[in-house]
């Protein structure tokens, strides 16, 4: 959970480091989903793996857009952008929320 919180803290700073930490994070979440025996924690490696992909996600969207705003000098939406980024703030905090009481 410790890393997939760093890489979240990647994503929003649009670190250069987000690459390698998802390499890391995917690792641990493999051998977390391989070692799960419960119910419990099958249901966690899931939304950990869930979590992951969507932050992995999000970090390729963004990537993306810059590059296109860049090469057709697309102008952005900071009002847009930040309804965006709220909404995503919020569904990675119920993850947050949802795996702390999972794993506590």
């Amino acid at each position: 959970m410790a890393k997939i919180e760093e890489l979240e803290q990647l994503e929003w700073n649009a670190s250069d480091g987000f690459d390698a930490m998802d390499s890391q994070v995917k690792a641990s979440v493999t051998v977390a989903e391989q070692t799960a025996w419960t119910l419990r924690d099958r249901n966690a490696s899931g939304m950990l793996e869930l979590y992951r992909r969507e932050l992995e996600t999000e970090h390729e969207n963004r990537i993306r857009m810059i590059a296109i705003e860049r090469h057709q000098n697309w102008p952005s939406n900071p009002e847009l952008e930040k309804k965006y980024r709220d909404s995503q703030v919020q569904v990675f905090s119920s993850m947050r929320s949802y795996l702390h009481k999972q794993l506590d």
